[in-house]
């Protein structure tokens, strides 16, 4: 069995235009990492939920997708692909904290279990609602995804005004943690520290008032062109959480969808400046101690790099 960390350290970038960051993976025990936080109760899926206050649930935002950029890129084909790219992040608003657990002896066909409880922090278990979907293993982000929990659309804005589909993006499982605080109406009870820090098999979510935040330059978070650019136009990119409607909520009306428009012109997004980011060169794992190259590009001066990475212990 192993288990990771999400770790972000901060760089600030050094030269006019163009950094390149080394990182160091430093011996630290990741999982002594946040030791000093608290966390909620493990709940084992088999074990009946005790019966205590009354259950409260989630509420899902998907907040529209930001930070959009054109990429030529190398897939899994082989040959190079347009791949617009671009940042997704949803919210927890609701007033009980979004925990799932799924089986710990993978391949059993057990369903993934929602976790519901009777208060937004340190609350106890009060409700398991079994989820028709699985918590899945993801190659290239090395931690354990929710199945079904992501769509991403890119359609074009015809002169009548209708939207035609263009394209769909490759990414439709997600790791559930808690990146960042909501910034802007938070809910006032949820927890000031990250909760869930982990995309466990047993146990990931996103806690009231915290959001998980996918960066555009994360591998699959890209609706992929093909080998031509975009027609000049005007463009929606829509992303969706849960569109299977599998997790038990509140307030669904309208807020797990929401859309980014935009215009294209001479192969450029219009008015959009291209977003700070960076691309490793090379390996991009290797042991503990190692080091792995970063090209950054289009950071103002003395802007902080943020570089996260998923490091794995083995436990027993």
């Amino acid at each position: 069995m192993s288990k990771q960390n999400m770790m972000r350290y901060r760089i600030t970038r050094m030269s006019a235009w163009r950094a390149v960051a080394l990182v160091f993976l430093l011996a630290l025990g990741s999982s002594t990492a946040l030791a000093n936080q608290a966390t909620p109760p493990m709940i084992d899926a088999a074990t009946p939920a005790p019966a205590s206050g009354s259950p409260l649930y989630p509420d899902l935002e998907a907040l529209p997708p930001d930070d959009l950029y054109f990429s030529t890129e190398i897939l899994g084909d082989g040959e190079p692909h347009l791949l617009l790219r671009f940042s997704t992040s949803v919210a927890n608003i609701g007033e009980g904290p979004l925990e799932l657990a799924g089986s710990t002896e993978p391949g059993t066909g057990e369903d993934v279990v929602q976790v519901v409880y009777d208060a937004a922090t340190e609350g106890t278990a009060v409700e398991r609602v079994h989820l028709a979907t699985d918590l899945i293993f993801h190659p290239e982000h090395y931690h354990f995804h929710l199945a079904n929990f992501a769509t991403y659309e890119l359609l074009r804005e015809q002169s009548n005004g209708d939207l035609v589909p263009t394209g769909e993006g490759g990414k439709q499982s997600s790791c559930l943690l808690d990146t960042l605080p909501m910034t802007e109406d938070a809910p006032a009870d949820g927890p000031p520290d990250r909760y869930y820090d982990e995309c466990e098999l047993e146990r990931q979510g996103i806690s009231v008032g915290w959001q998980d935040v996918y960066a555009a330059s994360l591998p699959d978070q890209w609706v992929d062109l093909g080998d031509e650019p975009l027609a000049d136009g005007s463009y929606v990119l829509r992303y969706a959480v849960d569109p299977l409607q599998l997790i038990a909520e509140d307030g669904r009306a309208g807020n797990n969808a929401s859309e980014t428009r935009y215009d294209v012109a001479d192969g450029e997004i219009v008015g959009r400046p291209e977003p700070p980011r960076c691309m490793v060169e090379g390996d991009a794992s290797g042991p503990v101690g190692a080091t792995v190259m970063l090209r950054c590009s289009h950071f103002p001066d003395d802007a902080p790099i943020e570089v996260y990475w998923d490091a794995w212990d083995p436990w027993d």
